[in-house]
């Protein structure tokens, strides 16, 4: 409670120094305002004339290089109250010139419009400081650079009005020029070891220390001697404080560079720049042209009213970037203000108006009486909040482009959290979802893997493009995640840092947590499991989220998780199918490769064995010296029907023309042996290259679709004629066999074949995966069938494009 009446107190004060301020201001303007204009000027110190307006009262009275002994009888640096005459009155010089002294009596005039405008510059400039030091008190949130700012802009409002006044006023106002000279420069410093970055503590403890001794022990002449007769009396004095203002404003130059040099990040960097850049080109003109040839040589090479002009550059620059780059966030304040005031504005219009027709339409005893005005108090009461609510969405939209509630972002959010197959996609959409409901500047979210490592998923909003670059990965006993496993609740990232300042971090945790951007911490959790960090910037045009901005990111939270933990179990079951596949692929090359292993051990010892028996049956047969007994012969007729069964099963299983005349040779000899035993016929076509080399797992592949597609013609189909079309070319096999016979129903999905019982054709279709291959069967009954396969010879994400349009996946057309 004492420490917010300290602040109001303090905020009190300010603002009565900065009314003062604005009441010397206006001061100062209606005094210059209303001066009266002589035409020439000269130096106050020596009397010598420096120029004369060949148009003004002086011209033909005073020449340049003339020097004036008395005005109105008073010596020249006493005579700054006599030229405060109205127009139309006379000034009394006594000047010498050409050797010759003469007596001139000038009759003023009125400031010409150019006149008046260079006379009143510095006070517009002082207005525009005045301005931005104002709305800094009154809107930016408590902080180090708050009351510097307010400093800064009231001294330089000050120094400017009574500087402007200093030669022309009373003599309170050299006396206050002349303090203000010294203690201005320190209060540039000040200022500008906070903003637009802060400096580190002890040495801004040091340097503020030193500029304040400093400033008292100039100021001391100016408060206790007479400012004008110390000029002439030690005019090293003069000197030293022109020099020391020229000194503290090199410095301020100086602290800006080194801020831009010494920032860490590039984004700041930026914003920073344009601070150094208005800096540095409103001080260093005025102090190069002006302020330090006025000291060393007695004379400014440029004007000081053509060097004030570069000193707009200070709040044009440092006003455009507090509000642009929010480096004092006051925009937030004031679009509530703007909203308030249209609120104001919009109900006593509509009031005037509504009055306005009440005075046309209803008699004065009714539209006078209580429970009228009652009425039209009620209906502005019942209208204030919801007016008041609308304008804010317009001040907030034109001010941000967005404007959020709690209804309203909850539902924008809940629709960016649709389920995604890929963490890293819906981590993006997170983040891009919570900054633009929530209108934050920045958001990082980090996802765990299955060891608990915390990994990037989403980065959204003004950062530094370095830390973009930066793979983040915190493991999963790294203090960061340690503390979010143990305590599962939103925390601020000046909160987190106290509490793991101690802690042993590794420099990507360090880096991270000590982000500018990190305001508020938010762990997306699943029972004890920490499911990933949601790392938060501050909102456009403020420093803090409010209650409701919080209750809204916990809703946020919480279904995220819920999101995270589907993707999660999508992730598993998708990755269960794949091993399956995988493993069904597997299973197959073992199967023929087993298939390959029989079939060449019956082949080399089965075989072998029943020839090697045939022989001997021979053997014994001719040597039955004419016995007329046939068992012999009847044995090897059956022996040679093994073999010859057996090397059928041989071929089955592995058919040895594959491996020697490649897939048109071991087709063609397939057909060779169907046509011994079929009852239709069957015709090759071979389109291509009939010599083309083939991968063996895509050869016998389509061989066992010919293979298989045969079998069942023979078996089913009662056809009549059969044609087998092969196309070779260098980036896929295409195959067809087509028959006339009687065909067949044909399932609307090629997994339902197992459910009709066409086992070998749904073998076929798994082959044919397999090898990233497409099979199409369409048949109708009594329209015969036709079997269609399609192989890639190239890799499948190049094969893709080649089928595109014509077959994504494995079709039956019924």
């Amino acid at each position: 409670m004492k420490e917010l009446r300290a602040q109001g107190g303090l905020r009190l004060a300010s603002l009565v120094l900065a009314l003062a301020s604005l009441l010397l201001l206006g001061w100062a303007a209606w005094q210059l305002g209303r001066a009266a204009y002589i035409g020439a000027t000269w130096s106050w110190h020596t009397g010598i004339v420096d120029a004369v307006d060949p148009e003004g009262p002086a011209a033909g009275h005073l020449q340049p290089g003339d020097r004036i002994r008395t005005i109105d009888e008073l010596p020249v640096w006493a005579a700054r109250q006599a030229i405060l005459k109205q127009a139309g009155e006379s000034l009394k010089f006594v000047v010498d010139g050409a050797g010759l002294s003469h007596s001139a009596a000038v009759r003023l005039a009125g400031q010409p419009p150019g006149v008046l405008l260079r006379t009143i510059e510095p006070l517009l400039i002082a207005l525009a400081f005045w301005v931005l030091s104002v709305v800094v008190l009154v809107f930016a949130p408590p902080g180090t650079q708050k009351w510097p700012a307010w400093l800064f802009g009231q001294a330089m409002s000050a120094t400017l009005a009574a500087g402007a006044m200093s030669w022309q006023g009373p003599w309170w106002t050299t006396r206050l020029f002349g303090v203000l000279l010294w203690w201005f420069g320190p209060v540039a410093i000040l200022f500008h070891l906070h903003f637009p970055a802060h400096a580190s503590r002890r040495p801004v403890r040091r340097i503020v220390l030193g500029l304040i001794g400093v400033a008292l022990l100039g100021s001391l002449p100016e408060i206790v001697g007479d400012p004008v007769a110390l000029r002439l009396q030690a005019p090293a004095l003069f000197t030293a404080r022109l020099l020391w203002l020229a000194g503290c404003l090199l410095g301020v130059v100086l602290v800006l560079v080194q801020t831009y040099r010494h920032t860490p990040s590039p984004a700041t960097r930026r914003r920073v720049g344009l601070v150094v850049i208005g800096g540095a080109g409103a001080f260093l003109p005025f102090l190069t042209l002006s302020l330090l040839p006025d000291a060393l040589l007695g004379r400014p090479l440029l004007p000081y009213a053509a060097s004030f002009l570069f000193l707009l550059l200070l709040p044009l620059s440092y006003g455009y970037a507090i509000f642009r780059y929010h480096l004092m966030p006051v925009d937030r304040y004031i679009s509530r203000a703007a909203a308030g005031m249209l609120v104001i504005a919009s109900l006593g219009g509509g009031y005037l108006a509504a009055y306005a027709v009440s005075l046309r339409v209803l008699p004065a005893p009714i539209r006078q009486h209580p429970i009228m005005i009652l009425l039209f108090a009620l209906l502005i009461g019942m209208t204030a909040g919801a007016a008041h609510r609308r304008l804010q969405i317009v001040v907030n939209r034109l001010l941000y482009g967005g404007w959020h509630d709690y209804h309203s972002a909850v539902q924008y959010l809940s629709q960016t959290l649709e389920p995604e197959t890929d963490d890293l996609e819906f981590g993006q959409n997170l983040c891009e979802g919570v900054q633009a409901a929530m209108e934050l500047t920045w958001a990082c979210l980090l996802l765990a893997d299955e060891a608990g490592t915390l990994h990037r998923a989403g980065l959204v909003g003004e950062v530094n493009p370095q830390y973009r670059g930066v793979p983040v990965r915190l493991g999963a006993e790294s203090p960061i995640a340690g503390y979010f496993r143990h305590e599962q609740r939103p925390i601020d990232g000046a909160v987190l840092r106290e509490r793991l300042d101690d802690a042993a971090l590794s420099p990507p945790e360090r880096y991270l947590l000590e982000c500018e951007h990190g305001r508020l911490w938010m762990p997306l959790s699943a029972g004890e499991g920490l499911l990933g960090l949601l790392i938060l910037g501050p909102k456009c045009g403020s420093d803090r989220l409010d209650p409701t901005d919080r209750d809204i990111l916990q809703v946020v939270a919480r279904q995220a998780s819920i999101a995270l933990q589907n993707i999660q179990m999508s992730a598993e079951l998708r990755q269960r199918a794949a091993d399956s596949v995988r493993l069904h692929r597997q299973l197959l090359r073992v199967r023929e490769a087993e298939r390959a292993r029989v079939a060449r051990e019956l082949h080399d010892e089965v075989i072998q064995e029943l020839v090697r028996l045939k022989h001997q049956l021979e053997e014994v047969r001719t040597s039955a010296d004419g016995d007329e007994d046939d068992r012999p012969a009847q044995l090897e007729d059956r022996v040679q029907q093994i073999v010859s069964d057996v090397r059928q099963l041989c071929s089955d299983l592995r058919p040895p023309t594959l491996d020697t005349l490649g897939l048109v040779g071991a087709v063609r000899s397939h057909l060779r042996m169907v046509k011994q035993t079929a009852a239709f016929q069957v015709r090759l076509v071979v389109e291509g290259d009939e010599a083309q080399a083939l991968p063996g797992d895509v050869a016998l592949c389509l061989f066992r679709v010919v293979q298989e597609a045969l079998h069942n013609i023979q078996k089913h189909a009662a056809a009549g004629r059969v044609e087998v079309r092969l196309g070779l070319e260098p980036q896929e096999v295409r195959l067809m066999v087509a028959d006339d016979g009687r065909g067949f129903e044909v399932p609307r999905r090629l997994q339902r074949l197992l459910d009709h019982q066409h086992f070998g054709l749904a073998g076929l279709h798994e082959r044919l995966e397999s090898v990233h291959g497409t099979l199409a069967i369409t048949s109708e009954p009594g329209e015969g069938t036709r079997v269609q396969a399609w192989v890639p010879l190239v890799p499948p994400i190049e094969a893709s494009h080649a089928k595109e349009g014509r077959h994504g996946d494995s079709t039956i057309t019924g």
